[in-house]
């Protein structure tokens, strides 16, 4: 394994005003250490500290991920990775996951009489293998996978457009402690025109929190509108994702006026539950645009 050795010494240019840190103990750390986050390497967080290794004081500690081709999180002391972690995610993993396991370098010898530890509110409890956003019927669709959770108790889900604050839009429970796959998903019906970025809160129940990447899906190129809920019990979420009031008639098949209302930008309802069950159709007007949907009543 090819490690880039000067790494080490430009994460200590730049520190930052995060508030997470990461403690690391065992092995050949005589004391528990606190590091605390500086620059990010490659992308990812990196942390550092001072420490006792091997009883020799003032040794820099540093956690931080090592890129292609090598793709692992290393546990560094002085310069020199004698730790690794080859589990991807949006910081470094917990020690104790069965499926993200800490192992020692090649040819560094660092042993003690307990074993390695890996914790604080900057690392990963679970290991988040993947993380995609699509849109399926009119809906930004997010589905994520973990292989391995420890202590999860949920996760929030948070969007923001280009220009805006982190809005959380949901939450999804976690399953708690698992070392098989795990897959989730979450249904986005009030996303916006242009540009949607979307992230995930993880939660512990000791109250640790961790951020996943942040993920984009350009809705540029789809309809100006979705419709949730469709078939259903009479009452319909339509979201106009136009700067523009759009105008919504509500007909039954035989073409007879039921509803007629001008829908601001952002969700909006259709209520046809004193209506009996059956077919209708719902007309959305935009200048010129006329599109014409069924909805289904159960």
């Amino acid at each position: 394994m090819k490690f880039l050795y000067f790494a080490a010494g430009i994460i200590f240019l730049n520190f930052t005003a995060k508030s997470q840190t990461v403690v690391v103990a065992g092995e050949c750390i005589n004391n528990s250490t606190t590091l605390n986050p500086v620059a990010d390497i490659n992308g990812e967080p990196a942390y550092s500290g001072t420490g006792t290794v091997m009883s020799i004081g003032g040794v820099t500690i540093s956690v931080y991920w090592i890129g292609a081709p090598d793709n692992v999180w290393v546990l560094d002391f002085d310069g020199q990775p004698y730790f690794q972690n080859t589990c991807s995610g949006a910081g470094p993993p917990a020690t104790g996951g069965p499926l993200c396991p800490w192992t020692a370098v090649s040819g560094q010898d660092c042993t003690g009489g307990t074993a390695l530890s890996i914790t604080g509110s900057g690392v990963l409890s679970i290991n988040l293998t993947s993380f995609a956003a699509t849109e399926t019927n009119n809906l930004v669709v997010l589905n994520w996978q973990t292989e391995g959770e420890i202590n999860n108790r949920n996760f929030d889900i948070q969007r923001r457009t280009d220009g805006s604050n982190w809005m959380t839009i949901g939450s999804v429970n976690g399953v708690g402690n698992s070392t098989s796959v795990v897959s989730y998903h979450f249904s986005d019906s009030t996303s916006l025109p242009g540009k949607n970025f979307y992230r995930l809160i993880q939660y512990d129940f000791d109250g640790r929190v961790t951020f996943s990447r942040i993920i984009k899906i350009d809705l540029s190129t789809f309809s100006y509108y979705t419709i949730a809920g469709n078939p259903g019990n009479g009452i319909y979420r339509v979201n106009i994702r136009t700067s523009k009031p759009v105008i919504l008639v509500l007909s039954d098949l035989s073409g007879k006026r039921l509803q007629m209302t001008t829908a601001a930008p952002g969700l909006n309802h259709i209520d046809i539950s004193r209506y009996p069950s059956g077919m209708y159709l719902l007309q959305i007007k935009k200048d010129s645009e006329i599109f014409t949907e069924k909805l289904i009543k159960k």
